[in-house]
């Protein structure tokens, strides 16, 4: 896991984080492992006005 990650999560008191990134689905560290065609899914399936 990244430095920066680790610090702001630390710093933020936060039990876990989200990365993009191009694995598939999993977890490392705390941090969940999104793959960016599951982020792109998980958008379409809200109505955002500034995707359109």
């Amino acid at each position: 896991m990244a430095e920066g990650m680790r610090l702001f999560l630390e710093e933020k008191h936060s039990r876990f984080g989200i990365r993009a990134s191009l694995e598939n689905f999993g977890e490392l560290q705390g941090v969940r492992i999104v793959p960016v065609y599951g982020v792109g899914i998980n958008l379409q399936s809200y109505s955002c006005s500034f995707l359109r």
